[in-house]
């Protein structure tokens, strides 16, 4: 198998340990909620995407261009799919529909202390993939230009 494949498959299990590390502590409470697997989905993106922009040589990326270009255009929708996501999950925190989830497996100070855990977490991760994403676009393109100069030059 292609060493460039075996470390992007790395790293993806890399993001899905992370996002389970960090999401064991409530799954039993959410898991049947919308905003658990959103925050699942923010866990890996932000691990994936943060790995992607700093190793973009050691990606399938660098090597095939249609590639990069279909990774370029999905960002724009992930960019305002997050935004949306993170907007919902404020609003789910807002009319307390967080607190009436969560009291069913955590009381009290436990239930404060986990509110604010995920509310952390999940922005973190969110804002994260919404940031990773946007500096993605611009890697992409720098990229890309840096490669189509060297092999105009050659």
């Amino acid at each position: 198998m292609n060493r460039k494949l075996r470390l992007s498959l790395l790293w993806w299990l890399i993001g899905v340990l992370i996002t389970t590390a960090v999401v064991f502590p409530f799954a039993a409470e959410l898991m049947d909620k919308s905003v658990f697997w959103v925050n699942v989905a923010f866990g890996i993106g932000f691990v994936v995407l943060a790995r992607t922009l700093i190793q973009l040589r050691q990606t399938l990326l660098a090597d095939h261009f249609y590639y990069r270009l279909v990774f370029f255009i999905l960002l724009f929708p992930l960019i305002f799919l997050s935004i949306e996501q993170v907007n919902h999950f404020q609003y789910v925190v807002d009319y307390d529909d967080l607190n009436v989830w969560l009291a069913e497996g955590f009381s009290g100070e436990q239930l404060r202390n986990m509110r604010s855990y995920i509310q952390s977490e999940f922005m973190f991760f969110g804002v994260g993939t919404i940031i990773g994403s946007v500096l993605m676009i611009i890697r992409l393109v720098l990229f890309t230009w840096k490669t189509l100069n060297t092999q105009a030059r050659t």
